[in-house]
């Protein structure tokens, strides 16, 4: 039986700067794209909950414009 100490070569290719940029762009898109859909998603849950506050308050308001009424009405 024979051993072989011979280590297999690696060989690493060397990547241009240009593709390095290249790839550093699209990276930086692809987070500024995340970044973005965050915030309209954070917005969107802003315009509901403020919409939904405006309508609470609304109901709030008509109920004590019945009571207020009903109790004026029924005096």
């Amino acid at each position: 039986m024979e051993y072989s100490s011979a280590k297999e070569e690696e060989t690493i290719e060397k990547i241009p700067l240009q593709s390095i940029e290249k790839w550093q762009e699209d990276l930086q898109n692809i987070s500024l794209q995340e970044d973005n859909k965050i915030d309209d998603f954070a917005e969107e849950l802003a315009e509901k909950i403020k919409n939904t506050v405006v309508d609470f308050k609304s109901v709030i308001k008509k109920c004590f414009i019945n009571s207020f009424f009903a109790k004026a009405v029924n005096n």
